[in-house]
């Protein structure tokens, strides 16, 4: 999701307690806050190139070049942000496009305007006792939760953006048991599966030679989030006669990672070098 000048964002209570975020030194959890942040203000989606915004995150950290690839470095082997492009990674599943206060505004207006008519007070003066009190109203937590849950988010409509569920998984022909398993260990890596995602589970699992129900049995079994054929390479013996055990290295985790956060970002389109 591409963001422009986001006033602020969410950070939840549950992040003292977050693994990733203890395997981290103290300044490096503060700048992947700061990287929210940027993510927030629009610059991490602003078109231009990669060192140029490598060098103006640099300018909003205080720090130099190579120390915000070393940053970027520390903060991608714990999967919390996309090594190449500086993108947050699980952004989607945790700030909303509806947290606009002026797309909020809009919509609560427009509610309040059509209950007005409904009830015959189609006249000025019913429109405006509807809107007495609004905006310090959303401001408040109470009121933002409302306003969400009746407000659809951009793009609700277009299935891509849409989690598949465990009975999506089935209509494919995917073990309920699988299916709810993997999508556990999904949850938990907060990285919803979607439409996206779930390509590219299937083209890899068509160059393993296998169904996609099969590999999301594996990666069930296995405690994937993903399924990578060449991971399957790693069951083969070593010329010690020792298996490796088939479980990806955090590096090849991270490269999962980053390009479904890629496909997300900006599709099945060929990256430029």
């Amino acid at each position: 999701m591409s963001t422009k000048n986001l006033p602020w964002l969410r950070l939840y209570t549950e992040m003292v307690d977050d693994e990733k975020l203890r395997l981290l030194a103290f300044e490096d959890r503060w700048h992947y806050v700061a990287l929210l942040c940027l993510k927030g203000s629009g610059l991490l989606d602003d078109a231009c190139s990669a060192d140029l915004k490598q060098r103006r995150v640099a300018v909003k950290l205080g720090l130099s070049v190579r120390e915000v690839e070393e940053v970027a470095r520390r903060l991608s082997e714990v999967e919390l942000i996309d090594r190449d492009t500086l993108q947050p990674l699980g952004w989607e599943g945790r700030q909303f496009p509806s947290d606009k206060s002026t797309d909020r505004v809009k919509a609560f207006r427009e509610r309040q305007k059509q209950q007005a008519e409904s009830a015959g007070e189609t006249d000025e003066t019913g429109v405006k006792r509807f809107s007495n009190g609004l905006d310090t109203d959303l401001d408040s937590d109470t009121e933002l939760e409302k306003d969400k849950s009746n407000t659809p988010p951009a793009g609700a409509s277009d299935v891509k953006s849409k989690p598949i569920t465990a009975k999506g998984l089935k209509a494919k022909g995917v073990d309920p048991q699988h299916a709810a398993d993997f999508l556990a260990v999904r949850k938990a890596q907060r990285a919803p599966l979607t439409a996206t995602a779930l390509d590219g589970i299937e083209r890899e699992a068509a160059k393993a030679r296998l169904t996609l129900a099969q590999a999301i049995q594996i990666a069930a079994e296995r405690g994937w989030r993903g399924f990578k054929a060449e991971w399957l390479q790693r069951d083969v013996p070593s010329p010690s006669g020792r298996p490796s055990g088939g479980k990806p290295t955090l590096a090849e985790q991270n490269r999962a990672a980053a390009e479904e956060a890629k496909r997300m970002l900006f599709g099945d389109e060929p990256m430029d070098a």
